[in-house]
């Protein structure tokens, strides 16, 4: 976490914004979402930053082989696959942790 960003997010947050950002939300999709609508952004620098982008790299990578469909069709069971489904996925969303790595003495991302 960077402090100062932080500090500055809260210094410039406000009731009246994030009303607006309900009221955007709901009305884009003419829908109240039954949960509280409570996310804020985590500042982390460059070292931490470059961790993320490489691990969603990687990640992509394998994903998007060509053999991990071939190789990933056990999983889904008979019936239940998406009917005319595309060779690659047109949105993909890579959550992470922030864990503590002993051997090591940093914090590395995991995938969640």
């Amino acid at each position: 976490m960077v402090p100062r960003l932080r500090a500055q997010f809260n210094a410039n947050f406000s009731l009246e914004q994030y009303e607006a950002l309900l009221n955007y939300v709901y009305s884009s999709f003419n829908y109240k979402q039954k949960f509280k609508i409570a996310e804020t952004p985590v500042f982390v620098g460059r070292d931490m930053r470059d961790k993320i982008l490489k691990a969603c790299n990687e990640l992509g990578a394998f994903i998007y082989h060509p053999e991990y469909s071939r190789r990933t069709e056990f999983a889904i069971p008979p019936g239940q696959g998406v009917p005319n489904e595309t060779p690659r996925s047109l949105f993909l969303q890579l959550d992470f942790g922030l864990c503590y790595n002993k051997d090591k003495s940093e914090i590395i991302p995991q995938l969640i």
